[in-house]
């Protein structure tokens, strides 16, 4: 039983993606790069939105992960700079939610769920930018985002390989997770 909780709890400690960036014996780009994978918040996010592209044809299936990535670093440059907004943590935590809602609902209507992708993106990237190491923040940055781009990718993957039925059933376990972080 104290393996378990144990366990659990040591799950609980990964969803929490942004106590410090720069590990140790690491540079500012192996830190980026690493950091999207060490959070339960960012992964659920990143592979969602490369899902969602799977409801796409062509290469629109890239036009999530691309308008995610760009507000990011749009994101991460005015967090950067210091620019503070209200409630980010939390806006992080709803796109979580909210990203298993329009896995499970499932859209192709890009009018729907790029405003709403570019608003995640921009508020990671802010969270990022806000928390970045001083040294090189840039090396950071190029880190997260290919990290990030790379797990978008695999969602396009998932995506398209499992086909509705699976979009939907991750849909519902990120919507879980955001009840639990």
């Amino acid at each position: 039983m104290k393996k378990c909780l144990g366990a659990l709890l040591g799950i609980f400690g990964l969803a929490f993606a942004h106590p410090g960036h720069i590990l140790p014996h690491t540079g500012a780009f192996t830190s980026g790069l690493i950091h999207p994978i060490t959070g339960l918040d960012h992964i659920a996010v990143m592979v969602a939105v490369g899902m969602l592209g799977a409801y796409l044809n062509g290469k629109k299936v890239f036009l999530p992960p691309a308008v995610f990535v760009s507000f990011m670093t749009l994101g991460f440059v005015f967090g950067y700079l210091g620019i503070n907004l209200p409630f980010v943590e939390k806006g992080v935590l709803l796109s979580v939610a909210l990203s298993g809602l329009l896995l499970i609902f499932g859209s192709s209507r890009l009018t729907l769920i790029l405003p709403v992708l570019a608003l995640f993106g921009f508020l990671h990237g802010l969270a990022h930018g806000y928390e970045s190491p001083q040294g090189n923040p840039y090396n950071f940055a190029l880190g997260f985002i290919l990290s990030t781009f790379t797990l978008h990718v695999s969602g396009i993957l998932l995506g398209q390989l499992g086909k509705e039925k699976l979009v939907k059933i991750s849909g519902l376990a990120i919507l879980g997770l955001a009840f639990l972080l």
